[in-house]
C-alpha cells in the first residue's frame, strides 16, 4: 500500500490537474466513500496511515497551488449549470 500511495503522490507533484480531477472526482461522484470507509473502520493501521496520508497530501497540495493562484492574482471563472 505505501508503494501504491508514494507513487501516486509523485504523479499528483507533477500534474496538479490530474490531483484536482482525482479529488473532485472522489467529492462529486462518492467515489471516495470506499476510502473514507477503510480509512476510518480498517483494522489494519498501516493501510489508515496511507489512505490518511493521501488525503492530506491531496488537500495540502491543492491549498497551496489555491494560495498561490490568490497570490498571483489568476482569476478563474466556473460556470455551473
Amino acid at each position: 500500500m505505501a508503494g501504491i500511495v508514494n507513487c501516486m503522490i509523485s504523479i499528483f507533484v507533477k500534474d496538479v490537474e490530474l490531483a484536482k480531477g482525482f479529488l473532485l472526482g472522489l467529492i462529486e461522484e462518492d467515489n471516495g466513500e470506499l476510502l473514507l470507509e477503510c480509512m476510518l473502520t480498517s483494522s489494519d493501521k498501516d493501510t489508515r496511515s496511507h489512505i490518511g496520508r493521501l488525503m492530506k497530501f491531496l488537500l495540502c497540495h491543492l491549498k497551496v497551488v489555491e494560495k498561490d493562484l490568490i497570490l498571483n492574482n489568476t482569476m478563474e471563472s466556473i460556470t455551473q449549470p
